[in-house]
C-alpha cells in the first residue's frame, strides 16, 4: 500500500513533473550510474566463471546481458503505468499489494546490502595484501591488518554514502567507470608487455563448470534494484531505455573483453578474481590492485542508497538531513560489523547470485510486468518470450543454488578431513567392500524423496500460485542443506548408525525418543498412505470389483488394499539396500512416466496448457508450503543410506544428485499440472485427466507402481530399529516376521482411516517440518560446539529455524482448520 504522503504526489503530479524538468539527472550522468551499478566487482571474476564454462559459455555472457536488458525494460514500462511509482518496492506493491512490496524489499535489500558487504571485505583482502604486516592502535587495541582496513575504507566512503543527490553522485559514478577501463587496460599490459602472453588455449565447454558460470553472469548484471530509481532521477524519463542500452552494451563489452584476455593469459589456472593471478613485481599488477581498490568506493554509495532512500521514507522525521546523514552512517557501520563477523564472505557469493541475483534481476521483473500489465498475459510472442524466461530463470535459481551449496559444502568438508582420516581405516575399507555404490545410493535416496507428493505438487502449486514455485525452490534448498547437518552429525561419531542415534548423542535418552517418535510416526503414516493410494487408483481402473475370502466378501478398496500389501510384502524382506536399488529404480522410472504421461495428455489429448492461474494466493500458501515440505521428508532415510554406501566421503554428492533430479521432477510437474488445470486442478492431478485416454491410464497405472517400489525403503528404518531391540537381531526368520507384522499393522491402519488425504497437510506441517528442517539444525547446534559461534553458518541456522518454526505453527493450524471443515455435519 502506498503512503498517504503518494496520494499527495498522485495529484500534484504535472506540477511536480514539470519541476523535475530542469532539476533532475543529465542523460551522460545517468549513464555513468547505470554503468556503476552494473560494472562492479563482477568484473574481477569473470575471468573465473569463463574458465569455469569454458570458451562456449561466453555465448550465455551475452544472452544473460540481453534477459537483463530486457527484463530492465520491463521495469521501466511498469513504472511508467503509475506516476506514483518510485522504486522497485513500489513496483512490487502496484502488482502484489504489501505482500509483493514485502518480498521484493526483501530479496533486493539483502542483495544490495551483501554486495555492500562485499565492497568492504575486498578493500579488507586487498589492502592486507598490499600491506601485509600493517597494525592499527585504536583506543589501546590492537586491531589487526585486515579488520583494520576494513575499519578504514568505511571510513573513507563514509562522505559518498550522503549525497542524496544522484546529479552529484554521477561524478563519483564516473571515477568507477573509469576504475573499470582502467583495469581491464592493465591485464591487456599484463599479457602483451609483461611476459604473461596469451598462449592458453582453455576449454571448448566444461557442463559440471556451467551452473557457476552464469550465477557469477547473473550477478554481474544485478543493477535492477537500483533502475526505477536512476528513471525517476533522470531529467527525461524517455530516454531510459537509450541509457539501458548504453549501459548494457558497454558493460558486456568491459566484462567480454576482461574474460577473454584473462583466460587467454591463465587459461583453467584463473583464481576467483584475477588480480591473484598477476604477476606481483609489475606495475601493471600494482595499478590493477590499486583500481580494485577504487572500485568498491565509487559503487558502493549508489549500491546502498535504495536501502537508505526506503528507510527515510518509512522516518518522516528523516527528511532532516542531519537525521538522513546520522541514518546512513548507521546503515555504513552495519555492514562494517557485518564484515568483520563473517570472513570468508566470498564463499556464499555464488548463492547470493543464483538465489538473489536471479530473482531480483529475472524472475520479479516479469512477474510483476505479467500483473500489472493485462494486455502482455494474451497470448502472442511478448507472453511466450516472458515465460520462457521464468522457466529459464527458475532453472537456473535451482541448479546455480544448489551447486553453490556444494561448493560451501566442500569447504566446510575440509574441517573434517583430518578427522575422518584418522577414524577406522579397517572399517573403511572393509566398507568399500562390502556397501552400496554411488549409484545405487542415489537410486535410493531419490526413490525416498520422489514420492506420492509428486500427484499433489500441482495442488499445492495451484494453491501458494505461480510465485509460490521459489518457495519450492527455497525448501529444496533448505532440506538439502538439513541433510548436510544429519552427514556433518554422523561424521562426529562412529558410533551414529540411525537418525536416533543422532538425536541421543545431541540430547540424551530424551532426544532419542522425541525424535525417534516423530521420524518413525511420519514413516509410518506415509507408509499407510501408500496403500490407501493403491486401493483408491486400483478402485478407480476396477469399480465394479469385489473380492471373496473365507465366505466373506469384501468391496473393491478394501480388497484392493490387502491385495497392494501381497505384492508389496516381499521387497519388505530385503535388508541389503544394495539389492533394494533395484527396486528404487522402477520407482525413479515410475516417477519419469507419471510426468511425461501428464504431459502427454496436455499436448496430445486435448487438454492443453491455457489456463493462466494466479501469480499468489496468501490465503492457500501454509498449505503449499506443507505440501511441499512432505516432498522432501527423506530425512529419517538419509543415515540409513549413508551407513550403507562403500565410499561414505560422497553421501554429499548423493544428496546434491537426488535433490536435484527430485526438484527438476516435481517442478515439472507442478508446472505442467497448473497449465493444464489452473485453480480446478485436484488434489491428485491424475483425477483431473480424461479416463478415456491412454495416457491417463498409463498415469494411473505409474501411480500404482510408484509406492509398490518405496514402501520398502520407507519402512525400513522402523524395521531396522525394532530388530536392535532385539537379541536376535541377526536372526532372519525373525527379521522376516517383524517385517510381516509392520505390513499388516499399516494395512489395518488404511482401512480403519477412510480419508487419510485430509491429515495429510497436518504431517506435512508439523511431522515433516520437525524432522527433515528443526531437529537437523538443532542437533547439530548442540553436537558442534564450534557452529554455536557467531558466524555465517549460525546466522543460517537461526534463519532456519525461524522460518521453519513459524511454517509449522501456521502450516499446522491451517490443516488443522481444513481438517475440521471436512469433519463438520452438511
Amino acid at each position: 500500500m502506498v503512503s498517504h504522503s503518494a496520494e499527495r504526489m498522485e495529484s500534484q503530479n504535472e506540477p511536480l513533473e514539470t519541476n523535475q524538468q530542469p532539476k533532475g539527472t543529465t542523460f551522460i550522468r545517468t549513464c555513468f550510474n547505470g554503468l556503476n551499478a552494473l560494472s562492479g566487482v563482477g568484473i574481477l571474476s569473470i575471468p573465473y566463471a569463463l574458465s569455469e564454462g569454458g570458451w562456449l559459455c561466453l555465448t550465455i555472457l551475452f544472452l544473460v546481458a540481453v534477459l537483463c536488458f530486457y527484463t530492465g525494460l520491463l521495469l521501466q514500462r511498469c513504472r511508467d503505468s503509475d506516476p506514483i511509482i518510485r522504486s522497485y518496492p513500489d513496483i512490487g506493491e502496484r502488482a502484489f499489494g504489501k505482500k509483493g512490496r514485502a518480498m521484493v524489499s526483501i530479496f533486493m535489500y539483502l542483495e544490495l546490502y551483501l554486495v555492500a558487504v562485499e565492497f568492504l571485505i575486498l578493500e579488507g583482502d586487498n589492502l592486507n595484501k598490499l600491506f601485509p604486516n600493517a597494525c592499527f592502535h585504536i583506543a589501546g587495541l590492537r586491531v589487526g591488518g585486515k579488520p583494520g582496513f576494513v575499519m578504514l575504507s568505511a571510513l573513507v566512503i563514509l562522505p559518498t554514502t550522503w549525497l542524496r543527490n544522484f546529479g552529484l553522485l554521477a561524478y563519483v559514478s564516473a571515477g568507477g567507470v573509469l576504475a573499470s577501463v582502467i583495469l581491464v587496460c592493465s591485464v591487456f599490459w599484463a599479457g602483451a608487455f609483461d611476459g604473461v602472453g596469451f598462449d592458453e588455449r582453455g576449454k571448448i565447454w566444461n557442463w559440471s563448470g556451467l551452473p557457476t558460470s552464469v550465477s557469477l553472469f547473473t550477478f554481474c548484471y544485478c543493477g535492477h534494484a537500483v533502475f526505477p530509481t536512476l528513471c525517476n532521477s533522470m531529467k527525461d524519463r524517455s530516454q531510459f531505455p537509450k541509457v539501458l542500452i548504453v549501459c548494457f552494451a558497454l558493460s558486456t563489452i568491459s566484462y567480454g573483453s576482461m574474460a577473454v584476455l584473462s583466460y587467454l593469459m591463465y587459461g583453467n589456472d584463473l583464481m576467483s578474481q584475477v588480480t591473484l593471478n598477476l604477476p606481483k613485481e609489475h606495475t601493471s599488477s600494482k595499478v590493477a590492485i590499486f583500481t580494485t581498490l577504487i572500485n568498491p568506493i565509487t559503487k558502493y554509495a549508489i549500491t546502498v542508497s535504495p536501502i537508505a532512500t526506503a528507510i527515510e521514507g518509512t522516518i518522516p522525521i528523516c527528511s532532516s538531513k542531519s537525521l538522513s546523514f546520522l541514518l546512513r552512517t548507521i546503515l555504513l557501520i552495519s555492514t562494517v560489523f557485518v564484515a568483520l563477523v563473517i570472513p570468508f564472505f566470498g564463499y556464499v557469493m555464488a548463492f547470493t547470485g543464483a538465489f538473489l541475483s536471479i530473482n531480483v534481476s529475472v524472475v520479479f521483473p516479469c512477474l510483476c510486468y505479467l500483473k500489472i500489465k493485462k494486455a502482455a498475459r494474451s497470448f502472442g510472442p511478448e507472453l511466450m518470450i516472458i515465460v520462457v524466461i521464468l522457466a529459464m530463470g527458475s532453472f537456473v535459481t535451482v541448479v546455480g543454488t544448489f551447486t553453490s551449496l556444494r561448493d560451501i559444502a566442500k569447504h566446510a568438508q575440509a574441517k573434517y578431513a583430518e578427522k575422518m582420516e584418522s577414524q577406522n581405516p579397517p572399517l573403511e575399507t572393509n566398507q568399500q567392500r562390502k556397501g552400496t555404490t554411488f549409484i545405487r545410493t542415489c537410486f535410493n535416496g531419490i526413490n525416498a524423496l520422489s514420492g506420492v507428493g509428486i500427484l499433489s505438487i500441482p495442488y499445492a502449486l495451484s494453491g501458494g500460485g505461480w510465485l509460490s514455485l521459489t518457495l519450492l525452490f527455497v525448501v529444496a534448498v533448505i532440506c538439502f542443506y538439513t541433510g548436510l547437518l544429519i552427514r556433518r552429525c554422523m561424521d562426529s561419531d562412529p558410533i551414529i548408525k540411525s537418525y536416533p542415534d543422532i538425536g541421543e548423542m545431541a540430547f540424551g535418552r530424551t532426544g532419542r525418543a522425541m525424535l525417534s517418535t516423530l521420524m518413525y510416526l511420519e514413516l509410518y503414516l506415509v507408509a499407510v498412505e501408500f496403500l490407501i493410494l493403491e486401493g483408491d487408483n486400483l478402485n478407480k481402473l476396477f469399480p465394479n470389483a469385489c473380492f471373496h475370502i473365507a465366505g466373506l466378501r469384501i468391496g473393491g478398496k478394501p480388497g484392493f488394499i490387502m491385495l497392494a500389501s501381497l505384492v508389496i510384502l516381499p521387497t519388505t524382506w530385503l535388508r541389503s539396500l544394495g539389492l533394494l536399488a533395484y527396486v528404487s529404480a522402477g520407482g525413479v522410472l515410475a516417477s519419469i512416466v507419471l510426468v511425461c504421461s501428464v504431459f502427454w495428455a496436455g499436448a496430445f489429448d486435448g487438454v492443453g496448457f491455457d489456463e493462466r492461474g494466479k501469480i499468489w494466493n496468501w490465503s492457500g500458501l501454509p498449505t503449499a508450503i506443507s505440501l511441499f515440505t512432505f516432498c522432501y521428508c527423506g530425512h529419517a532415510v538419509f543415515p540409513t543410506l549413508c551407513n550403507s554406501m562403500k565410499d561414505r566421503s560422497q553421501f554429499p554428492k548423493v544428496l546434491i544428485v537426488c535433490f536435484a533430479l527430485s526438484t527438476i521432477t516435481y517442478g515439472s510437474m507442478a508446472v505442467l499440472g497448473y497449465l493444464m488445470y489452473g485453480n480446478n486442478v485436484m488434489s491428485q492431478v491424475t483425477l483431473n485427466l480424461p479416463t478415456d485416454k491412454i495416457s491417463s491410464k498409463v498415469a494411473i497405472y505409474t501411480t500404482l507402481i510408484n509406492p509398490i517400489t518405496k514402501y520398502a525403503i520407507i519402512i525400513s528404518p522402523i524395521a531396522t530399529a525394532i530388530e536392535d531391540t532385539s537379541p536376535f537381531r541377526d536372526s532372519r526368520s525373525l527379521s522376516f516376521l517383524i517385517r510381516t507384522v509392520l505390513v499388516i499393522s499399516t494395512v489395518l491402519v488404511a482401512l480403519v482411516i477412510p480419508f487419510f488425504g485430509y491429515v495429510m497437510a497436518f504431517i506435512g506441517a508439523f511431522l515433516s517440518i520437525s524432522v527433515s528442517v528443526l531437529f537437523p539444525c538443532l542437533c547439530y547446534l548442540k553436537i558442534n560446539k564450534a557452529a554455536r559461534s557467531l558466524g555465517p553458518e549460525l546466522m543460517i541456522i537461526v534463519g532456519i529455524l525461524v522460518m521453519g518454526s513459524f511454517v509449522a505453527v501456521v502450516g499446522t493450524i491451517t490443516s488443522l482448520r481444513d481438517i475440521a471443515k471436512h469433519a463438520q455435519p452438511k
